[in-house]
């Protein structure tokens, strides 16, 4: 009964080893998956940096252009509550307004400071919303030059979401979606 119960174990043994390992299967020569994955990675940086540069350019232009300074975009780099991620966000000054107002009026409802009830900040963002991507459009299609470059960074962009695309089975959205 004994010998039986070997006599299986050293079966069924045999036939899980040769399942999980078949001979005739050509192991792999090296890591593909990582070189290529590395390569999409420095493909990415590279049109993330030459984007960034281009958009700064665009953003100094259309400033310096722009007859509604309210309307002008500001950059900044920094990281949200409770994260140490840093990122970066273009935005009209009007935005920073209404963000710095709201918190000016927080500060206020507890008492620290004195003053008017601001707005939400969202509520004018809402509001100015369509007339600044008016402006912006109408500002960037008046100057060829910027024109050129608004359409540069179009082909960028482009470019990026199809090497993303090949990293990723599915398209994640990312903060370039709200580009004016």
């Amino acid at each position: 009964m004994a010998k039986c119960a070997i006599l299986i174990l050293s079966l069924l043994f045999s036939v899980v080893s040769n399942a999980a390992a078949p001979s005739n299967v050509a192991e792999p020569s090296g890591p593909v998956d990582s070189v290529t994955v590395k390569a999409h990675r420095e493909k990415l940086r590279a049109l993330s940096a030459r984007m960034v540069k281009l958009e700064d350019q665009i953003y100094s232009d259309y400033n310096r252009l722009n007859p509604r300074p309210q309307y002008n975009i500001v950059c900044t780099v920094a990281a949200p509550t409770n994260s140490h991620l840093r990122s970066r966000q273009c935005l009209p000054v009007f935005v920073h307004d209404a963000r710095e107002d709201e918190a000016l009026d927080l500060l206020q409802q507890l008492g620290v400071l004195g003053g008017r009830p601001a707005r939400p900040a969202s509520m004018v963002i809402e509001e100015k919303r369509d007339d600044f991507k008016k402006n912006y459009r109408q500002v960037i299609n008046s100057h060829p030059e910027l024109l050129k470059l608004d359409q540069e960074y179009g082909v960028l962009e482009k470019d990026y979401e199809a090497v993303l695309k090949e990293m990723l089975p599915t398209r994640v959205p990312s903060d370039r979606d709200l580009h004016p």
